[in-house]
């Protein structure tokens, strides 16, 4: 029997970045802050 942690499988509602446009070249380096909110697990009662 094989049974999976749900917990660890959240789905990502949104991505925030911030700042307010985030693009790189090759070799270059940049510090910015990347927060994500996700779905919240509703529990079914039983």
């Amino acid at each position: 029997m094989l049974v999976k942690d749900l917990n660890s499988e959240l789905t990502v509602k949104q991505i925030t970045v911030d700042k307010t446009s985030v693009a790189l070249d090759a070799g270059q380096t940049a510090t910015y802050k990347v927060t994500a909110e996700y779905f919240g697990m509703v529990t079914p009662k039983m």
